[in-house]
C-alpha cells in the first residue's frame, strides 16, 4: 500500500491515541527493520 505523508501521519496519530499505542508502533517499526537486515543479509550471501 502507498499512503500519502498525510494519511501517515493519521495513521500514526490514531495509533498513538491507542493505551499500548506508542509500544506497539515501536515493536512493529523495530519488527520491519530486522526483517529488512535479515533479507539484505540473505541477499549478500
Amino acid at each position: 500500500m502507498d499512503f500519502k505523508k498525510e494519511q501517515l501521519t493519521e495513521l500514526i496519530s490514531n495509533h498513538l491515541t491507542k493505551r499500548k499505542g506508542l509500544h506497539e508502533l515501536l515493536e512493529l517499526i523495530l519488527e520491519n527493520l530486522m526483517g529488512s537486515e535479515r533479507l539484505k543479509f540473505l541477499e549478500n550471501l
